[in-house]
C-alpha cells in the first residue's frame, strides 16, 4: 500500500525544483535504492528516497513526471514519515504557488493537505498488528519492509520490541537503521561452466551485518547454485561454513545477525574452510593479518588534494620500513616464498607493495616474523609516538619547518621528501632507536 501524490506547476508561474531543492525545504536527506534495496546517498534516481536523519524510517520517493512532482509514501510506515510527508507536500505547493495538488486521483485543496494523517497511522498501525499475528506461529517466521536505508526482516521479536503504538514503529525503524554496520550484500559472479555464486565480503574489525540465508529474496537469478564469504587477502569460504563457525555475532534482526571479524577470527577461518569458488576445493589460504598500513591512503592524496608529487611517494615511508625489515632479517618466511623478488639486492619496494599480490598495497603484521611482530604492533600505529609521526618529523627535520608548513604541501609535507638513500638512512633511524627502547 501507499499514498500516491501529484503538484502540478503554476500554469501561470511555473517553477522548477531539482530533487535535492526539495530535500531541503525539510532538511532532509536523499539518495536511491540499489538492486538490493540499500541507499545510495546523495544520488538521484529514476525514483529518489527522501528521508530524516534525526529519525530514519521507511523514508518516501519524489520524482518527476513531466513537469508535475511526484510523491509516494509507503504503507505501513512511521508515524514521523506521515508528518513529514505531508508537511512537505505543503511546503513544495507554496514554493510552486499552487493551491490544489492529486492524491490518488482526486484535487486536494492544499487546506486539507493533513486531512489523512490520521488515517495513514491508523492503516499503518494496523498493517504491523497484521505482520505480528501473521507470524505468531513460527519464531523463524518474517517479513521484509524496506527501510530508508536498507531491508529490516520483521518477526515476533521485532513486533515485540515495537509494541502495540506506532511510536514503537518509529522507535524501531531509526534504531536498527542508525546501528553503524556494513550492511552486507552480495556480488554475483559467473564461472566458464554458466553458473552463478554470490560473494558476501566481510573486512577485519569491520562491523557486518550479514544475512542468516544468503539466498536473494529480491530477484531470482538463474543458475546460481552457491554463496561465499570473501576475506582479506582473497580468501573465499562457503557461507554456511562461516555463518555456523562465525563466533561472537550478535542479534540485528528475523534475518540478520551483526559480526565482527578480528584478527584471530579470520585466521581460524581461513586456515579451516578456504576454497576456490569454481572448483569448491579447499586450498591453502593465506591471511596476512592486521594491515599496519594502506598505500592507498597516501596514493590517493596527491589527485584529491591537487598535490604536484608523483602518488608513488605515498609509499615511500612505508617501503622504508620494510627494507628495515628485510635488512634485519625480520620478513617472514611465508612472505619470501610468495614474493621471492623482494630478496634480491635492490629490489623496488614501492613497486612490489603497489603491484605484488603479497602486499595488495598494504603492509600487514603477517609480512614480519612472530619475533618482531609485538614491535610492529605498538610503533606502527597512527597517533602518539607512532612510526607514522616520525615520518612527520622527518620531514620537517629535512625540509624546515617554513617550507614543511607551506601552503603548497597542504599539510603533507611527508610526501614530498626526495626517495633516496639518504631518505633511508635518516628515517630508519628512527625504527632502530624505536626498537632499541622497545627492547629495554
Amino acid at each position: 500500500m501507499s499514498v500516491n501524490i501529484e503538484i502540478k506547476p503554476n500554469e501561470y508561474n511555473p517553477k522548477k525544483m531539482t530533487i535535492p531543492e526539495i530535500a531541503q525545504l525539510m532538511g532532509l536527506k536523499y539518495g536511491y535504492s540499489d538492486n538490493h534495496y540499500c541507499l545510495e546517498e546523495n544520488q538521484v534516481g529514476t525514483y529518489t528516497i527522501l528521508y530524516d536523519p534525526q529519525k530514519i524510517g521507511r523514508g518516501f520517493e519524489v520524482w518527476y513526471e513531466n513537469d508535475s512532482i511526484c510523491l509516494r509514501l509507503p504503507l505501513p510506515t512511521t508515524s514521523h514519515d506521515i508528518d513529514i510527508f505531508y508537511k512537505l507536500v505543503e511546503k513544495i505547493c507554496n514554493e510552486l504557488d499552487v493551491y490544489f495538488f492529486n492524491c490518488e486521483g482526486e484535487t486536494v485543496a492544499i487546506t486539507d493537505v493533513y486531512a489523512n494523517v490520521d488515517n495513514d497511522k491508523n492503516s499503518s498501525m494496523g498493517t504491523i498488528r497484521h505482520i505480528r499475528n501473521n507470524t505468531a506461529d513460527d519464531d523463524t517466521k518474517y517479513m521484509i519492509l524496506f527501510g530508508a536505508l536498507n531491508p529490516v526482516f520483521i518477526g515476533q521479536n521485532e513486533c515485540a520490541q515495537i509494541g502495540d503504538e506506532l511510536e514503537g514503529f518509529d522507535n524501531f525503524m531509526h534504531r536498527i537503521q542508525s546501528i553503524d554496520a556494513f550492511y552486507a550484500t552480495p556480488r554475483f559472479y559467473q564461472r566458464e561452466d554458466q553458473s552463478v555464486f554470490g560473494v558476501y565480503f566481510v573486512g577485519e574489525n569491520i562491523v557486518t551485518t550479514v544475512p542468516l540465508n544468503p539466498v536473494s529474496p529480491y530477484h531470482k537469478i538463474d543458475s546460481l547454485d552457491s554463496h561465499f564469504v570473501h576475506l582479506p587477502d582473497g580468501n573465499n569460504i562457503p557461507y554456511d561454513d562461516f555463518i555456523t563457525n562465525v563466533m561472537l555475532a550478535d542479534y540485528y534482526d528475523a534475518g540478520h545477525i551483526t559480526v565482527k571479524l578480528s584478527e584471530e577470527m579470520i585466521t581460524d577461518l581461513v586456515e579451516r574452510f578456504a576454497v576456490h569458488t569454481t572448483t569448491k576445493e579447499k586450498i591453502k589460504g593465506i591471511y596476512w593479518g592486521k594491515t599496519l598500513d594502506h598505500g592507498y591512503w597516501h596514493t590517493s592524496k596527491p589527485e584529491k588534494m591537487g598535490l604536484d608529487i608523483d602518488s608513488i611517494n605515498g609509499y615511500n615511508h612505508i617501503a622504508v620500513f620494510l627494507r628495515w625489515a628485510k635488512e634485519n632479517n625480520y620478513l617472514s618466511e611465508e612472505l619470501i616464498s610468495r614474493c621471492p623478488e623482494i630478496m634480491e639486492e635492490k629490489p623496488d619496494y614501492r613497486k612490489l607493495l603497489h603491484e605484488h599480490y603479497a602486499f595488495d598495497r598494504k603492509l600487514r603484521i603477517k609480512h614480519f616474523k612472530e619475533e618482531i611482530q609485538p614491535f610492529a604492533r605498538k610503533f606502527y600505529v597512527f597517533g602518539d609516538d607512532g612510526f607514522p609521526v616520525c615520518v612527520d618529523r622527518y620531514a620537517e627535520k629535512v625540509l624546515g619547518s617554513e617550507k614543511y608548513h607551506c601552503e603548497e604541501y597542504k599539510d603533507e609535507a611527508y610526501l614530498f621528501v626526495p626517495y633516496d638513500e639518504e631518505y633511508y638512512k635518516g628515517l630508519s633511524e628512527y625504527i632502530v632507536k624505536a626498537f632499541e627502547d622497545f627492547n629495554n
